[in-house]
């Protein structure tokens, strides 16, 4: 009787193939993107937000979560989202980690208008842009 394989490990989200980029730079979150990638953070669920996401979406919808590539145990994230001159600025619960063992950042971003928004993460050194259009 042949063996079976083992199961591979799981692979850790940075070594991930993602859309976005690895420099610091904003990118864009396509429409169908789960999870993007920007400079230090990997973010998501994008398709859940925007399946989710209306107006007056209210604090206790809105979720984003924040993967940092180098988690900084004392270094809290915020969120500045931008959109048509409008300025919104989001702090993030502290960082725990996800079902994988990933170091991460909880947020409720409930943004309160259509449009494009660039969303910038900050936490320590670690730094991420991300540009959503809401519909």
């Amino acid at each position: 009787m042949p063996s079976s394989p083992a199961a591979s490990p799981p692979v850790p989200a940075f070594q991930q193939s993602l859309p976005g980029s690895a420099r610091r730079e904003c990118v864009v979150v396509p429409g169908d993107a789960k999870l993007v990638r920007s400079g230090d953070f990997i973010a998501g669920d994008f398709v859940e937000y925007r399946r989710q996401w209306h107006p007056d979406l209210g604090p206790d919808l809105g979720k984003l979560f924040w993967l940092p590539a180098r988690p900084q145990l004392n270094a809290a994230l915020t969120v500045t989202a931008t959109s048509g001159g409008r300025t919104e600025t989001y702090s993030a619960g502290s960082l725990t980690t996800n079902d994988a063992g990933q170091a991460m950042y909880p947020s409720g971003i409930p943004l309160p208008a259509a449009g494009t928004w660039k969303l910038v993460a900050q936490a320590g050194d670690g730094w991420g842009c991300f540009e959503l259009t809401l519909l």
